[in-house]
């Protein structure tokens, strides 16, 4: 994603299929990345939902699937 304006902070949570959150990571210094610590975690499909936010609105949420292979 692109560098955030100041205030806002990107954050991501990856859930299994079942719905079990696995990891949550965040951006609070806009630098454009996310780190998820996934090891420990079996490689498969899982679900990362994305927001952006500023203060305690969500600005921009986004639900995406994601491979993991290790």
């Amino acid at each position: 994603y692109s560098p955030l304006a100041v205030g806002q902070v990107a954050v991501a949570s990856l859930y299994d299929l079942a719905g079990e959150l696995i990891c949550n990571g965040s951006d609070h210094g806009a630098s454009g990345r996310i780190d998820l610590d996934v090891r420990g975690h079996a490689s498969g499909l899982y679900v990362a939902v994305f927001e952006v936010k500023e203060g305690v609105a969500v600005r921009v949420r986004r639900v995406i699937r994601i491979a993991v292979k290790h």
